[in-house]
């Protein structure tokens, strides 16, 4: 059965590129390389390296508001508010699906679960984000068919968690 054999080695390659991908590291020998996770834009904004989002530095720019209000405030954001020099217009920014928001959760670290730009520890102030708070994150995904309830990330505990949208 020759067509086996590449199969595994690609399904292997696949398995570590996706590895990296999720952890930001690469092991050789005994040597890790650390691949950075995010990039400060120095515009308010901070790029994730891993999956390319583009996320507001100011974490807590609206502070702790219910879902509508998040989505009010976040199609209204543009330049000049909440530390944005970017050039973005009214209607440019959206709440972030519930597979976004976990891409930004890391298991290695809790309270919050997020590590720093350069993904060698955990989070400090300002290194990428400023202002992360220990109240839920809202998603824009509704749970199930509720329509009435959406998913949310908790950064100071790592998971996500399913909440009403009327509160």
């Amino acid at each position: 059965i020759p067509m086996r054999e590449p199969i595994i080695s690609l399904l292997c390659i696949v398995f570590v590129l996706v590895t990296i991908a999720a952890f930001g590291h690469w092991e050789m020998q005994g040597e890790t390389s650390v691949i950075a996770r995010f990039t400060d834009n120095g515009d308010g904004t901070v790029t994730d390296d891993t999956t390319g989002l583009i996320w507001l530095k100011n974490a807590n720019c609206f502070g702790q508001i219910n879902w509508y209000e998040a989505i009010t405030g976040v199609t209204g954001l543009a330049h000049g508010q909440c530390g944005l020099t970017d050039g973005s217009s009214q209607g440019d920014w959206r709440l972030p699906e519930k597979a976004e928001l976990l891409t930004l959760l890391d298991e290695r670290y809790e309270y919050p679960a997020l590590s720093n730009a350069a993904n060698t520890g955990p989070w400090t102030e300002g290194d990428p984000f400023s202002g992360v708070q220990t109240n839920p994150y809202w998603s824009a995904t509704a749970y199930g068919n509720y329509s009435d309830a959406v998913w949310l990330v908790r950064f100071s505990q790592d998971y996500m968690l399913y909440y009403a949208n009327n509160s």
